[in-house]
């Protein structure tokens, strides 16, 4: 997040997580390898093993993932009158009289007992809302409260 005499605000997507699973990913095909290794006489067979296939191909499809988002290179800008959604590819500017509505909800996933936040910013000239969900950025309490403060 940045501050200029404009108050723009600059959010990052939030990326540890690949690298942490990559990381236990990796930790358990180590362990997993060196444990089929002290059994099994015939240790260069491990590719023919599911949990090391299943591993790798968590590895590998995190890995790309990781860097697809890098190189995507998401944010979003905000600033006293728009809003700014930029990747690699380009961005999409919205003023504030072209926000129709900012609204504030929550969501659950799955079986969780907490509710994950969403912002859904309904612009004119689009059939679609623009759904943005705090927990995926790098600060994301101010990207909730900034988003609060621009609606104001």
């Amino acid at each position: 997040m940045s501050n200029n005499n404009n108050m723009e605000m600059v959010f990052k997507p939030y990326l540890e997580f690949y690298w942490k699973f990559m990381t236990v990913c990796a930790v358990i095909l180590v362990l997993w390898i060196s444990m089929r290794a002290t059994f099994d006489s015939n240790v260069f067979e491990f590719f023919n093993d599911p949990v090391v296939l299943l591993l790798l191909f968590f590895i590998i499809f995190s890995g790309i993932s990781f860097l697809y988002n890098i190189f995507k290179n998401k944010t979003i800008i905000i600033n006293s009158d728009k809003i700014i959604f930029k990747n690699r590819f380009g961005e999409m500017a919205f003023d504030k009289e072209d926000i129709e509505a900012i609204k504030f909800g929550r969501e659950r996933l799955f079986q969780f007992k907490e509710k994950l936040r969403v912002i859904k910013i309904k612009v004119k000239h689009r059939r679609r809302s623009i759904t943005v969900k705090p927990a995926r950025y790098l600060e994301d309490i101010e990207l909730y409260e900034t988003l609060i403060n621009f609606k104001k």
